[in-house]
């Protein structure tokens, strides 16, 4: 997931542009140096004379520089400006001239005076906008090489990557669960620096053509299960909603108005309210030593009707937060969680040993002395964890959209229909974008956004410094954080498998799980394969400073 990319160097056409100036010419930064420079000397050794030689032209036939009979300063004036080899050989030559004339007898009539001032001035302000022009205005030419330049991605292995067997081998599932630990730990990271602007070790230079993406958050979202199975009050549920994201400007595909399309990610979340059935604990004693069992009943999957199981032995095991997902494809959730229109993640959160400095009121995390007694230490409190488990439930959905005709497809898990709106009034290009798109969906939802992370899928994890388990006190909407920052990973794979799509990172490690398919490869269609290639030479990406972009249009009209 490195922020290293290839560039495209040489002409192409950034539909972001008006008609007129979507040509561009982009180059390193060295053969900009140098073209800006020759632009500089076409400026001050060619076009800028000329220009002053027009305005000579001008000045020498016009009535108010024409001479009278008795005028001859004016018509010294007039023969110094013709003379002149440049704007600051005319202020030399009439700034001495008028030292001549200091020793005339006659008064100097004021228009004498003020035509040589008025000369002056002109010959003068000339020089500065010479000077000036010569400086700034090659650069106008150019896109500022301090600034994040958007350029084209160079085309590489572009393609996309399927698994090779459903039945995979230990051999095959470790190459898988690398590569998403790879992706995942990537896509945190940078969801802190530039969703969370929290301060990173290392920070991250975004190569995305936005660096974030918008997304819209409500706090008092409805329940987005049974409402038995979801704690009543306002802010027990929050949802996270994209919107209508553009193929063109979020994702960065290139693309005229009528070969975009739109895509959207709705995410809900809320903690499960648990009854007796769905849960089942026992407990041991042997000496000093306390084990706990707890087995939960919240849908079956292939091998057990078991959904998750948790065993916990005290004083023994000194472990912090654990987090676990029911990521079986084969899982099959409880009524209440059931949804046909989305798809559903499950995340078990467990606290064990961890305790907290202050009191913690936040539903999942909870321990503030309501359940379990507070320890009372020499120097202060602890706070033990109310509860030994909690889940977080979330549900899922996509939609894509066409702008050209307003039809969507409506929100809808993974396996929704999503060709719909494309079925009139479409074109092959906006077909693929959908594939291109679509085909990597299962990676955008909150499951995936955990997966192979364990308890590092916590923020608050990460406040734990110390061996002794104790954390500072958390905040009343912790979950909610929680859940935000799930939702932000998502949106960074998102952004990151579209711009990866040119130049797909594939390695030996992944090629024991995975086959490359090529971009003209994916489907059954050959006019959508014919765009999806076409779409490896048309991803917008951000070039940091590394070249420059050039209007040609500007380049033409400055040569002619």
């Amino acid at each position: 997931m490195s922020a290293n990319v290839d560039i495209k160097i040489g002409f192409w056409i950034d539909e972001d542009k008006p008609w007129f100036s979507k040509l561009l010419l982009t180059i390193p930064n060295k053969e900009a140096n140098f073209l800006i420079a020759a632009i500089s000397f076409l400026l001050t050794s060619f076009i800028l004379p000329f220009a002053w030689k027009t305005l000579i032209l001008i000045l020498y036939v016009s009535r108010y520089t024409r001479p009278s009979a008795d005028t001859h300063e004016l018509e010294q004036q007039r023969i110094l400006f013709r003379n002149a080899r440049s704007s600051a050989n005319a202020v030399t030559s009439l700034s001495t001239s008028f030292w001549h004339w200091r020793r005339r007898t006659r008064r100097p009539p004021w228009r004498e005076i003020s035509q040589f001032f008025a000369l002056l001035i002109l010959a003068s302000i000339c020089v500065v906008v010479l000077g000036v022009c010569g400086i700034f205005v090659p650069s106008l030419f150019a896109s500022d090489a301090s600034d994040n330049v958007i350029v084209l991605a160079e085309a590489g292995s572009c393609g996309f990557l399927k698994l090779h067997d459903a039945n995979a081998e230990i051999a095959e599932v470790s190459s898988v669960a690398s590569r998403e630990l790879d992706e995942t730990t990537f896509a945190r990271r940078y969801a802190a620096q530039f969703y969370g602007n929290e301060s990173v070790a290392e920070r991250i230079q975004s190569t995305f053509p936005v660096p974030s993406l918008p997304f819209r958050t409500d706090k008092s979202a409805p329940c987005p299960f049974d409402a038995r199975i979801c704690f009543p009050g306002p802010g027990e549920s929050i949802s996270f909603d994209t919107g209508l994201l553009d193929s063109h400007k979020h994702l960065g595909i290139n693309a005229r108005k009528k070969d975009r399309v739109q895509y959207r990610w709705k995410a809900a979340c809320a903690p499960l309210k648990l009854d007796s059935t769905m849960f089942s604990v026992t407990e041991q004693k042997e000496g000093n030593t306390t084990s706990q069992y707890a087995e939960f009943y919240l849908g079956e999957n292939e091998k057990s009707n078991v959904t998750v199981s948790w065993r916990f032995r005290y004083p023994e095991n000194r472990i912090g937060y654990q987090v676990q997902d029911a990521g079986n494809i084969s899982w099959v959730p409880v009524s209440p969680l059931r949804r046909p229109d989305a798809d559903i993640t499950l995340v078990f959160v467990t606290q064990n040993q961890v305790a907290y400095s202050t009191m913690v009121n936040d539903r999942v995390f909870q321990a503030n002395g309501t359940v379990k007694r507070v320890l009372q230490k020499g120097n202060g409190k602890l706070y033990l964890p109310d509860y030994n488990a909690r889940f977080i439930a979330c549900a899922d959905q996509h939609e894509f959209c066409n702008p050209t005709n307003g039809l969507c497809s409506g929100l809808d898990g993974l396996l929704g229909p999503v060709k719909g709106p494309f079925s009139t009034i479409s074109t092959s290009k906006q077909l693929a974008t959908v594939q291109r798109i679509h085909h990597n969906a299962e990676v955008y939802t909150m499951e995936r956004s955990l997966k192979e992370l364990g308890s590092n899928g916590l923020i608050a994890h990460s406040v734990i410094g110390n061996t002794m388990l104790v954390s500072p006190g958390l905040p009343d909407d912790q979950w909610q954080l929680e859940t935000r920052r799930w939702f932000e990973t998502g949106l960074v794979k998102l952004q990151a498998n579209t711009k990866n799509f040119a130049n797909l990172p594939y390695s030996d490690r992944d090629s024991i799980a995975y086959k490359f398919i090529p971009a003209g490869s994916l489907t059954n269609t050959a006019d959508v394969n014919s765009e999806l290639d076409k779409l490896c030479s048309k991803q917008r990406i951000r070039s940091n400073g590394q070249v420059q972009n050039f209007n040609v249009a500007s380049l033409i009209i400055l040569m002619v």
